[in-house]
């Protein structure tokens, strides 16, 4: 179950502002700790009581607020035909069979209650980057509910409702998970908070975001 506050309009606009300052101030997309903290901020700035703790390296939740945990991740959504949405999460080394990893991805590793996603699309051909703000609960992503097998490069799911996982030797077991866009849309596990698009000569030149 979402939260009630993460609806809220005050909020959403003032992330959204956030997300447009950036792409102002900078060519690169918005990721990693500076999108933690444009979130956490924000959430202050609407009086929540969010707690984030900058620069930490550890696995799961980034931020807490209103005793609900968050797992902030920048994700790319790609693809013509099927358009699916991409995140990283743990890395599973630590774990030496692939039931250990199964059982710390959906155990002692999903410390957080929902994943906060900007997800972004990058359109080379028209020459456009689009953000796509998601919450998505945890529950709806679950390993133990899907068909694992092993291949050469790690292990990996079978599509099951729209949800694709696998696990990357090569990236020191890094789990990848992959959710068809159109999952995404009308489900009650996944709230959509807002849209935004930029052309790419906009990017990093705050006069012309600001005038548009």
């Amino acid at each position: 179950m979402l939260p009630e506050f993460i609806k809220d309009k005050d909020f959403k606009e003032n992330l959204k502002q956030k997300v447009t300052e950036w792409s102002g101030f900078c060519i690169y997309p918005l990721k990693a700790e500076i999108l933690e903290e444009q979130i956490h901020n924000a959430m202050k700035e609407n009086n929540l009581l969010s707690e984030w703790d900058a620069g930490s390296h550890k696995q799961g939740a980034d931020i807490d607020v209103e005793d609900f945990a968050f797992s902030v991740k920048s994700g790319k959504i790609e693809g013509v035909r099927v358009p699916k949405l991409s995140i990283s999460s743990h890395r599973t080394t630590k774990y030496k069979t692939l039931s250990e990893k199964i059982n710390f991805i959906d155990g002692k590793g999903k410390n957080y209650d929902a994943y906060f996603v900007l997800a972004r699309q990058e359109d080379k051909k028209n020459r456009k980057r689009k953000y796509t703000a998601l919450c998505i609960d945890a529950d709806f992503i679950k390993a133990s509910s899907q068909k694992w097998s092993k291949t050469n490069s790690g292990w990996q799911t079978s599509w099951n409702n729209g949800v694709h996982m696998k696990i990357q030797k090569a990236m020191s077991d890094q789990l990848w998970i992959y959710v068809e866009q159109s999952k995404l849309i009308n489900n009650r596990h996944v709230l959509q908070l807002f849209d935004l698009e930029f052309d790419y000569d906009m990017l990093g030149k705050t006069h012309k975001i600001v005038a548009k």
